[in-house]
C-alpha cells in the first residue's frame, strides 16, 4: 500500500505542475508556432569538434571519416 501512495502523488504532482506550466505559459504574451514535426534528424547539427582521448581514436577511423564527409 506504500507504493501505491507513493505512485498516486507522484502522479498527482506531475499533473498540478503540468497544469502550472501550461497556465504560466498561457498567460506569458509568446505564441508557439511549429511548422512540421518531420525534420530529419540527420540535418540537426551535431558539435563541430569532439575530443577523444588518443588511445580511444583510431588514426584509420578519423581517416575513413574525414574522407566521406569531405565529398
Amino acid at each position: 500500500i506504500f507504493w501505491w501512495v507513493i505512485i498516486i502523488l507522484s502522479v498527482a504532482s506531475a499533473g498540478m505542475l503540468a497544469q502550472k506550466f501550461y497556465y504560466r505559459h498561457k498567460q506569458a504574451n509568446m505564441r508557439t508556432l511549429v511548422i512540421s514535426s518531420q525534420y530529419p534528424s540527420w540535418k540537426t547539427p551535431l558539435p563541430a569538434l569532439t575530443i577523444c582521448h588518443p588511445v580511444i581514436a583510431s588514426r584509420e577511423r578519423l581517416d575513413k571519416y574525414e574522407r566521406e564527409v569531405g565529398k
